[in-house]
């Protein structure tokens, strides 16, 4: 697979066109690792579903020492990684097994996902990228002229963290699935009442086995009484005598 190779197919999908117009503001390039004889370009992609979420992935660019030109670039094969559900469920085996998946990172996704076919998700064993992948892919091509260009790359590559550094921020599929279900638990803005919050402790702490707090019912106030206007006493009238 190269970008050249990727990109026409990718242009053609609606849904990846109008996904990467409205978040190509977020996506991050996180960092760029120059290895003996390749280039991975490491990136932060938002969630479709959860705004909290940004999935790691990687592209990794093969035998790269000779290249010089941009074109050079969008030529080379390349290799992927992804944590998001969306590629681990559907295609790591089939990376994994055609040698798609970046060198080490069969830990990552998890060796199961890696050595078991995806019988259920994908059943006819189609190779593709996911809808993270594919992102990251029309951000490399969007900004080639920056990120694959050689008279930038080393001032970009300078800037980016140490190897371990940018290495140790990249998330396994087993935390950032974690990760997930921690943010599906934390409380919402727009949820701040006394009773959802009693309400989401409660659902923490009977996850993890602890005591459970019911809601107290919410209070409800009613409009005062007005009191009523005092009566004036009745004045006996004077008796009148004939």
């Amino acid at each position: 697979m190269t970008i050249y190779e990727l990109i026409p197919d990718i242009k053609k999908e609606t849904v990846v066109l109008n996904k990467f117009s409205t978040t190509a503001s977020k996506i991050k390039l996180s960092g760029i690792i120059n290895t003996k004889d390749s280039l991975r370009y490491c990136l932060k992609i938002p969630s479709s579903t959860n705004k909290d979420i940004m999935y790691d992935t990687i592209v990794e660019f093969l035998n790269t020492n000779n290249k010089s030109k941009v074109e050079d670039f969008l030529n080379t094969s390349l290799k992927f990684y992804s944590n998001a559900p969306s590629f681990v469920f559907n295609y790591a085996n089939l990376f994994y097994e055609k040698d798609l998946m970046i060198s080490g990172m069969k830990r990552m996704v998890g060796h199961k996902a890696a050595n078991n076919e995806a019988l259920v998700k994908n059943p006819n064993k189609k190779v593709e990228l996911d809808i993270t992948l594919k992102l990251s892919i029309m951000y490399i091509f969007n900004n080639k002229n920056t990120l694959l260009n050689t008279s930038t790359l080393t001032f970009i590559s300078n800037l980016s963290k140490d190897n371990n550094k940018i290495i140790g921020d990249i998330e396994k599929f087993s935390d950032k699935m974690e990760s997930i279900q921690i943010s599906k638990l934390a409380p919402k803005k727009e949820a701040l009442s006394v009773s959802n919050i009693v309400a989401n402790i409660s659902k923490i702490r009977h996850k993890n086995g602890s005591s459970v707090i019911k809601p107290k019912k919410a209070i409800s106030y009613k409009k005062p009484i007005k009191p009523k206007k005092s009566l004036k006493p009745i004045q006996s009238k004077k008796s009148t005598k004939g």
